[in-house]
């Protein structure tokens, strides 16, 4: 009679060819800075519709977490992980400056307290508060 027919393995712990996209650093990197200036793009266009700052730098942080966390490609994850470190870092400053805000806010040292009392306030104003027009009222009665 015939031969068995023999069924040939493949051992186990052979390694599967890879066809996933293999990327410098360099490439990476590039994509890296891609993903954190497009979400901080697309951030400031969102804010001048009149979306809530904090609300558009979370969502893109979360956003970029899971396309860094979820896609196959590499070229994705380092993209999401661009905006997620972009967008989660603009969030972190906004929330740092308002925590200082109220600070100074529960403090009672405003301009607008020295102004009531007559007290001088020695404040370093830089030129760019100047340009802004964030420039304590004292500073400014005190300029005219």
């Amino acid at each position: 009679m015939g031969k068995k027919h023999e069924e040939k393995h493949k051992p186990r712990n052979t390694e599967q060819p890879s066809h996933a996209e293999e990327l410098s650093t360099t490439q990476q990197l590039a994509f890296t800075a891609a993903g954190a200036a497009g979400s901080a793009l697309l951030g400031a266009i969102l804010t001048r519709k009149g979306w809530a700052p904090k609300t558009v730098s979370g969502t893109l942080a979360v956003l970029g977490a899971l396309l860094a966390g979820v896609s196959d490609s590499e070229t994705l994850r380092a993209v999401g992980a661009g905006a997620m470190s972009g967008s989660g870092a603009q969030l972190v400053l906004m929330l740092f400056a308002e925590h200082e805000d109220k600070k100074r806010d529960r403090s009672g040292n405003s301009a607008d307290d020295a102004l009531r009392t007559g007290a001088r306030v020695d404040s370093a104003v830089t030129a760019g508060d100047a340009m802004n027009g964030n420039v304590p009222r004292v500073v400014q009665a005190a300029a005219s």
